[in-house]
């Protein structure tokens, strides 16, 4: 398994749960061997942010497994060590032993919510985000040419709707950007359905996702809703101040947007505010290749 997102904490959560608690968490940060010196390692508060790179001593149950060597009068003493990621390998192993992970591409596999879930997809951003993301650059774009419109009259004139355009769409990109996480939709599952990824920014390897989108990945996760029907969708604005704005009156206000984004030369994809049945809402513990 190579994860490109990790959850650490999740993972010593659910598996200190199932082992029935982890019972010594240090980190190695320092090591010396030779036949006069032992072995020493600085133990500190554990920090879930830096741990991605580093080793972890890691006892459960109260036990440490460790291996002793007696020769000329001297002793060796070795600490299994555990990244991370080779805790989430032990939890999936465990998960999959009890039979409390399922496969989304069983046969006849029916999604509840709190399963822990384990499919295959290929992942790309949030629809909404990623578009306005894309109005913004194409904006910026939009001045550059106003600026060199050879008619001076019109020169201003496009400066400024280019200008106010912008900053339409800039104020809107920041409004749904304004959170931790984020939402990745994984669509074309085994039992056509769709699936809403919700991450915490700060457990992605790459910040900018540049090696985690338009791949295919496994997701292992825990499913938080499920929706059974095209009636019903699972809203892509949840998490922003656009929440909070009926969806008939978001829908009619990114049509009217489109629209002008159209008008000014710049064709834009159909604006999605919410995904909808059959669907699922997942929280990712690991996306691994």
């Amino acid at each position: 398994m190579v994860p490109v997102y990790l959850n650490q904490r999740l993972v010593f959560d659910i598996l200190a749960m199932l082992v029935g608690g982890i019972s010594t968490v240090s980190t190695v940060t320092e090591t010396a061997s030779s036949a006069q010196a032992q072995d020493s390692s600085i133990r500190g508060a554990f920090g879930l942010a830096e741990a991605i790179a580093a080793l972890l001593n890691i006892g459960f149950s109260g036990g440490l497994s460790r291996k002793a060597l007696d020769e000329a009068a001297t002793s060796e003493t070795s600490t299994r060590v555990h990244t991370p990621a080779s805790l989430f390998f032990m939890l999936h192993g465990i998960l999959e032993a009890r039979r409390l992970l399922r496969y989304e591409r069983e046969d006849g596999y029916e999604p509840e919510v709190g399963d822990f879930i384990d499919f295959t997809a290929s992942l790309v951003p949030n629809p909404l985000t990623a578009t306005f993301e894309r109005f913004a650059q194409m904006g910026e774009i939009a001045q550059v040419f106003a600026r060199h419109a050879k008619d001076r009259e019109r020169d201003k004139d496009a400066v400024k709707q280019a200008q106010a355009l912008a900053q339409q769409v800039k104020a809107m990109v920041e409004k749904l950007q304004a959170s931790d996480s984020v939402d990745l939709v994984a669509g074309g599952l085994a039992s056509g359905r769709t699936a809403v990824v919700t991450l915490e920014q700060s457990f992605l390897n790459d910040p900018g996702m540049a090696d985690l989108i338009d791949g295919t990945f496994h997701v292992c996760g825990k499913v938080i809703r499920v929706i059974k029907s095209s009636d019903e969708s699972i809203s892509l604005v949840r998490r922003t101040a656009f929440a909070a704005v009926p969806p008939e009156l978001l829908s009619t206000a990114f049509e009217k947007l489109t629209e002008t984004m159209t008008a000014s030369g710049i064709p834009i994809p159909y604006v999605k505010v919410s995904i909808k049945g059959p669907a699922i809402q997942v929280i990712p513990i690991c996306i691994y290749a």
